[in-house]
């Protein structure tokens, strides 16, 4: 026999859907990343991206220069984590 409490359901809703928020989110612990960091967050060639900056975090524009090397902040990491090349602006292309 099952008991259905609609307070506990809802809970047990409520705590799905946080576990998928959180399966969906990559947790990123730096301020700043460079690009071949950023390769190894998206699984994606370094040398690819070398190539071609439309690519790149920010479409090659970096966020700022730490210690001479392009940087991107997490913020922008984050973002283009979840970017396809159909996101890509057609001024880019």
């Amino acid at each position: 026999m099952e008991l259905h409490i609609p307070e506990i359901l809802d809970l047990k809703k409520s705590i799905e859907e946080l576990k998928s928020l959180f399966s969906e989110s990559i947790l990123l612990d730096q301020e700043w990343y460079d690009l071949e960091q950023a390769c190894k967050l998206k699984g994606v060639n370094k040398n690819t991206l070398y190539a071609k900056p439309k690519y790149q975090p920010g479409y090659g524009k970096e966020d700022g220069r730490v210690c001479g090397k392009k940087r991107w902040r997490r913020t922008t990491i984050q973002k283009w984590l979840k970017e396809t090349d159909a996101d890509i602006p057609h001024t880019y292309l």
